[in-house]
């Protein structure tokens, strides 16, 4: 009677390893769960994640970073940046965050709607992209005045710009859902705007609304 017991239990450790199942104990992985956090629509990986709270960027202009103005209305706007004899100047986008900013660029602007990151016409010296950390871009050649570029990211430009916005920022739709890799169906932007002046502009002027509305 024993050895047909011992029979049967042989046969059915058999049968479970003929169909791939293994008894507790026999695998190394014994007692460990695997999950997978769901996305969110609307979040992205960066939102639900444990980095900074701000993406961030700065404007070089001839190799050193421009001054922001400190104005009442706006956060983006920046001093004058000078020529420097034959050699023009040089205007530098510098991806100096965590996330990845998207951005568009251009000499002239056609009422709203500008989304960073995404072509257009190709008109006005029209450059957009996407930085990855670190990254720069040269948009020197978008230059004619006033606004320059608009940029945006998954993270607010700065921790009270989602609470209480300036006039030069704010939050759009994202249109195709993916933002360089990340979820997202809406983005933070801001509106970058080089003076002729170290002081600031009271307001925006009629030549330089929000682009991005």
């Amino acid at each position: 009677m024993r050895l047909a017991v011992a029979i049967t239990l042989g046969a059915l450790t058999s049968c479970a390893a003929i169909a791939g199942l293994e008894e507790p104990g026999d695998s190394d992985d014994a007692g460990v769960a695997e999950t997978s956090t769901p996305v969110e629509a609307g979040t992205s990986n960066a939102e639900t994640s444990t980095g900074p709270p701000t993406a961030s960027i700065e404007l070089l202009c001839n190799g050193t970073v421009l001054k922001r103005h400190t104005c009442p209305n706006k956060r983006w706007e920046y001093d004058p940046c000078p020529t420097i004899g034959s050699m023009g100047r040089s205007l530098v986008l510098h991806n100096n965050g965590a996330y990845p900013v998207s951005y568009i660029a251009r000499q002239s602007w056609s009422g709203g709607g500008y989304k960073p990151g995404i072509p257009t016409d190709g008109s006005a010296g029209e450059k957009t992209g996407f930085l990855a950390p670190n990254a720069r871009a040269e948009i020197a050649s978008s230059y004619n005045g006033a606004t320059i570029a608009i940029f945006g990211s998954v993270r607010p430009f700065a921790e009270e710009a989602r609470t209480s916005p300036r006039d030069d920022e704010g939050r759009v739709p994202w249109p195709n859902g993916d933002f360089n890799g990340i979820p997202a169906t809406e983005i933070d932007v801001a509106q970058m705007t080089v003076t002729d002046t170290s002081e600031c502009w009271n307001i925006l002027a009629p030549t330089d609304r929000r682009h991005f509305d």
